[in-house]
């Protein structure tokens, strides 16, 4: 192409003008020939008298992420996301053609990584070799973020802690790897020993980093039921559209698990629009799943009519761990309904969705909302043992106390007296969420 600054502008002219060639394809070229006619003339390029080299190869390669970086930077300052992301997903598709990472990339990835543009970070997936190089540790790195969201937890961890273990990247993207291994070993239910990391890197490393440590230190404190302390850590706003949306989204869980509802509602709104100048389907669609998870306790008609949208668009973000959380609203839902006669069904099929997540603590969520459809129904020997299910998961996690909590408030058995931490904002928590247990919806 004119941006490798290979052939004569004569060649180039006579290779547009072929009917492969579509010159209505997106930014950031404006051009584009059919995936497979590309990489056969790669794979059939060596063997011909006059092929590049591997080294001609490479030097075209990187002429081309130069122009990128230009596109990208300019994308970026003028918040074309789409351009953004088109601009990123050619550099990494690039990658596989060089030995070195242009320095830009690690600054665009880590945008694209805060704003959960996962099908752009995927175009990466083809520099996954394992051959030692900062190329395929940073590629098998990003490889590892996206499958935490999209895939399995347990395979995140290995590529991740692959990534980590090869010792060849900068620093700033090295922690970056490490912060989203803390992430997933966290989803898998190792909440204890990653606090220790996120305090490491909370001191030691800067920029994104640093924030989402000091982030997920703010969430492990909300995780364990001290909510007030987690509302203050997290209060300082963010300069970042895309850190905002994850401060409000931890307001809106405090205020959710408190049965304060609205205040919920308000937060995930605000973080909304924030994720809608993100231009990340990725964070929309966790919102809009938080904001499901709120309405199942305060608005379940609303509930009904947008949770099959909002399902259709996580599944097409991808995004694994929030459809087990939709999967547990589905069983919430049951209710509200006129018969419990759907509760076994869904109950089987969200502990399937999560098993193939690995996301542990979601089985809290599909037992509370079980405890609350039985209850509802008059099966109150199941709502018992859903609720003693409850129990036994948040005492081996450590985590989610609090729904345990509010099960033994509708089962009218008090399980806090061994926790002594957790401390709801305000008193009226508790009679909200007895109110919910009664079939009464709480704004």
């Amino acid at each position: 192409s004119a941006a490798s600054g290979a052939p004569s502008d004569a060649v180039v002219k006579r290779v547009l003008s072929r009917s492969y060639v579509d010159s209505s394809a997106p930014e950031p070229f404006g051009l584009s020939i059919p995936a497979a006619l590309r990489d056969s003339i790669r794979a059939v390029d060596p063997q011909l008298d006059d092929g590049w080299s591997r080294r001609e190869w490479s030097a075209a390669t990187a002429r081309a992420l130069d122009h990128l970086e230009g596109r990208w930077d300019a994308y970026a300052q003028r918040n074309d996301s789409g351009g953004a992301e088109a601009a990123l997903t050619q550099a990494l598709e690039a990658l596989a053609n060089v030995q070195e990472v242009p320095s830009w990339l690690y600054d665009a990835s880590e945008l694209a990584v805060e704003r959960g543009q996962w099908r752009v970070l995927r175009a990466a997936d083809r520099s996954v070799h394992q051959d030692g190089t900062v190329r395929s540790a940073f590629s098998t790195g990003l490889a590892g973020i996206v499958e935490r969201r999209v895939g399995s937890l347990p395979e995140s961890v290995r590529l991740l802690q692959d990534a980590v273990n090869d010792g060849v990247l900068p620093e700033p993207i090295n922690d970056l790897f490490r912060l989203h291994l803390a992430n997933a070993r966290r989803n898998l239910g190792d909440y204890q020993s990653v606090s220790d990391e996120y305090i490491h890197l909370s001191s030691s490393s800067s920029g994104s980093v640093r924030w989402h440590a000091e982030y997920q230190l703010a969430d492990l404190g909300y995780l364990a039921g001290d909510f007030a302390s987690a509302l203050d850590r997290s209060s300082p706003r963010s300069d970042a559209s895309s850190r905002e949306v994850e401060r409000l989204r931890l307001h809106g869980h405090i205020h959710r698990y408190n049965a304060d509802f609205r205040s919920a509602t308000r937060s995930y709104r605000e973080a909304l629009e924030h994720a809608d100048r993100c231009g990340g389907d990725g964070l929309r669609a966790k919102v809009e799943t938080n904001l499901i998870e709120t309405w199942q306790w305060s608005k379940p008609d609303q509930v009904l009519e947008e949770i099959g949208a909002v399902i259709e668009r996580t599944e097409r973000a991808k995004n694994a761990l929030d459809l087990s959380k939709l999967a547990a609203v589905r069983v919430t839902l049951v209710g509200w309904a006129s018969d419990g006669t759907d509760l076994d069904e869904l109950v089987a099929v969200a502990l399937g969705v999560i098993e193939d997540s690995g996301y542990q603590a979601a089985e809290v969520f599909v037992r509370m909302g079980e405890c609350f459809a039985a209850i509802r129904h008059g099966d109150p020997q199941r709502a018992q043992r859903a609720a003693n299910r409850v129990t036994t998961i948040t005492d081996r996690l450590g985590v989610y106390r609090f729904c345990a909590v509010i099960c033994g408030l509708w089962v009218g058995r008090d399980v806090a007296s061994d926790w002594p931490l957790y401390q709801w904002l305000d008193e009226g928590a508790r009679e909200r969420w007895r109110a919910v247990a009664h079939g009464r919806p709480v704004s």
